[in-house]
């Protein structure tokens, strides 16, 4: 491992003989094959405070960890997309269906004619590189099982598909996605907090379409369940006859949308009767309903079942492994769990070398932060925690085995938007590196909240960050005492 040190300002009235060993300790720790930077050893006062900058680029790295587990969040994204600097990426979402509310006029529907039936999702997110002429394809698929909420579901887990029931082709408009309005008038294009409801419809075969409208009609003959008077009779018999969904991209499309699969008015079946008018004529009217999922799953391509393809990780297929980039940029992502370490395992050469080194201040900076690329959302908000080279080999993170390491690690950072950088204060840390050697040197950046089992957070999204890894270092005040 090779650091570049800089002993920027201030060494204060410190005695020429700690003076001496520190400088010593400095050459050893640092290799000699890159430029050492200024020492500046003129006494200013008495304070006997040191700073230090240390650049980490050469010990910065990339960790792949693989798959996401399955959360059940409800957080769905679907589609595909071949990114300029992640190469390609695509998701499929599955959910079950679970008929929450069935909204129609129970006085006519029963002598009414069914025409059509759609299946409609609403859109709160979308990234690609998509111009707005494109238009997206997308397939709806009929599940052949129920999802196992008790099975070990991630981003890798696929569940087989029983038939095509419907498909949606359609353009995204990126302004009109999460639109608000001002007016307080009420509108069916928008919803109660203001946003536009910019939905997906997807038009579904004559089969599914029979299926399901013999369902209703079955529900509405068999009235109220007899055992639970409370639960809304079509609800109970719709859910006996339907299974999970999974959406997935079809050719020629070059986006990824978002959904979220828990708010019951983002999911609906909209079924378009018709009846007799009192003075003859006909009229249309539309039974609408709500759909839930509480189970659902992204799956999502790289996962250690499928490498990466393009992009500056093409053919990168082994997870929980450091790997230096080959780029002279970092990458930090989500979905597709992309980490970055940064190994610290010679920073306790120091403490080995001047005895009674105490770190006063210190700062681990990522500087001038930017998107992964232009087709994908930044993240402002980082994870860190550490981690050794033998528990990632083992495809652990930050399983501690000694309780009384004293550190500000595993936390969160939030994006500094002026400086465009992330900051995260660490002297119990580095001062643990020193005084304990307790082996925990890698430290583990990631865009999610990272569990000791290389696990992430419950949330799925494909924001990142991308930064120089000359952007990376350590700075710190210290002390030595007598």
């Amino acid at each position: 491992m090779i650091f570049l040190l800089r002993i920027l300002t201030n060494i204060m009235n410190l005695l020429d003989k700690k003076l001496g060993l520190l400088i010593l300790a400095v050459l050893l720790f640092f290799s000699c094959e890159e430029e050492l930077g200024e020492l500046n050893v003129t006494p200013e006062n008495n304070l006997g405070i040191f700073f230090a900058e240390i650049p980490l680029g050469n010990n910065t790295n990339q960790l792949w960890a693989g798959s996401v587990p399955g959360s059940f969040s409800g957080n769905l994204i679907a589609g595909t997309m071949q990114d300029s600097v992640l190469g390609n990426i695509t998701a499929k979402a599955y959910g079950d269906i679970s008929v929450e509310r069935a909204i129609y006029d129970t006085a006519t529907i029963r002598s009414a004619e069914l025409i059509s039936l759609t299946f409609n999702i609403r859109i709160n997110g979308a990234v690609g590189s998509f111009e707005e002429t494109d238009v997206q394809n997308f397939g709806l698929y009929k599940l052949s099982e129920t999802i196992n909420e008790l099975a070990e579901i991630n981003s890798a887990s696929n569940i087989s598909v029983d038939e095509k029931i419907g498909e949606a082709h359609f353009q995204i408009y990126r302004d009109s996605i999460n639109l608000t309005t001002q007016t307080t008038d009420s509108s069916d294009d928008f919803d109660d907090n203001g946003f536009y409801i910019y939905q997906m419809p997807f038009e579904l075969n004559e089969d599914y379409k029979s299926f399901f409208i013999e369902s209703f009609v079955d529900a509405i003959l068999k009235g109220v369940p007899q055992d639970d008077s409370d639960i809304d009779s079509v609800s109970y018999y719709l859910d006996e006859n339907l299974k999970g969904i999974v959406i997935m991209a079809e050719d020629e499309t070059n986006a990824i949308i978002t959904t979220d699969v828990t708010d019951v008015e983002n999911y609906d079946f909209d079924l378009v009767y018709r009846l007799e008018d009192i003075d003859g004529s006909t009229i249309e009217r539309t039974a609408n309903f709500l759909i839930n999922s509480l189970k659902s799953f992204n799956n999502i391509t790289p996962n250690e079942d499928t490498p990466w393809q393009g992009g500056v990780f093409n053919g990168v297929s082994e997870i929980t492994s450091i790997f230096p980039s080959n780029t002279d940029d970092i990458h930090v992502h989500s979905g597709t769990n992309m980490l970055a370490a940064i190994d610290l395992s010679d920073f306790p050469l120091i403490g080995d070398t001047v005895s009674n080194l105490i770190i006063n201040k210190a700062t681990l900076s990522i500087k001038n932060v930017r998107s992964v690329s232009d087709d994908l959302p930044l993240t402002t908000l980082l994870y860190f925690t550490f981690s050794n080279s033998e528990n990632i080999e083992n495809g652990i993170l930050s399983k501690i085995d000694n309780d009384l390491i004293l550190t500000e690690l595993p936390t969160d950072i939030l994006y500094d938007t002026l400086d465009q950088s992330f900051n995260i204060e660490m002297p119990l840390f580095l001062q643990s590196l020193i005084i304990d050697d307790s082996g925990f040197d890698q430290i583990i950046i990631g865009s999610d909240l990272i569990r000791s089992d290389f696990n992430v957070g419950n949330d799925v999204n494909l924001s990142g960050v991308t930064f120089a890894k000359e952007d990376v270092s350590i700075s710190f005040f210290y002390t030595i005492t007598e």
